[in-house]
């Protein structure tokens, strides 16, 4: 388990199942900003550090992508993610860069309104199991990016797509900022508002654990 902080990297040291539970970190300072981590579903972390984006494995940096392609003054990392090929996605917020891709090529190719995407501002991404690229928006809805063709579920148009994440059995959970959930699986889209028991319309985060009931975070309870 690995924690970032804007100067700080640290590493938990502790014996995650001892009872009672001690934090106990390793912890070095960084000499410049740390923007974003980002667990690799091939081991190893992302870290996105004074202006440059890098891999690292427990060896140490496993590969160094250069410096970032956007503007850093004006803009945020809110978002990313990797598909099951390795390839890295990153989310950009803040005043709007849309999407950029790191190939294991090495290319790196942007996806922003030029390209199709309907919001250049990033607040969630997650790639499910059939390799489609889910983006949620700030405003502009949530879109589903497959081969460069660009989708908006019409039930996300106009609202702030907090978070997507996809579940055990390839359906994909969407938490907006005043919207209430939808969740979407094999095209049929469903709403989950105050009417069916969601006490709190402004959904921040969703963590879906395999066979568990999803539990949902708003503003005030769990």
């Amino acid at each position: 388990v690995w924690i970032g902080s804007d100067r700080y990297l640290s590493r938990v040291v502790s014996d995650l199942r001892a009872t009672p539970f001690a934090l106990v970190l390793q912890t070095n300072a960084l000499s410049a900003k740390q923007d974003f981590l980002l667990a690799s579903r091939h081991g190893g972390f992302w870290q996105f550090y004074n202006g440059r984006v890098l891999k690292w494995s427990g060896r140490g940096v496993e590969r160094d992508l250069g410096p970032y392609p956007w503007r850093r003054a004006q803009t945020e990392i809110k978002a990313a993610c990797e598909d099951a090929a390795g390839n890295l996605f990153v989310g950009i917020g803040g005043l709007g860069d849309g999407i950029y891709c790191f190939s294991t090529s090495g290319t790196v190719t942007h996806i922003g309104r030029e390209e199709g995407l309907n919001h250049s501002t990033i607040l969630s991404l997650c790639v499910d199991r059939e390799g489609n690229l889910w983006a949620g928006t700030d405003g502009g809805g949530a879109s589903r990016i497959s081969r460069q063709r660009f989708e908006v579920q019409p039930d996300s148009r106009g609202k702030n797509v907090q978070l997507v994440c996809e579940d055990e059995t390839g359906g994909v959970w969407f938490a907006y900022n005043g919207g209430g959930l939808n969740y979407w699986k094999d095209g049929v889209l469903k709403t989950y508002a105050a009417a069916d028991g969601l006490n709190n319309v402004n959904v921040r985060a969703v963590f879906v654990p395999a066979r568990v009931i999803v539990p949902v975070f708003v503003n005030e309870t769990v």
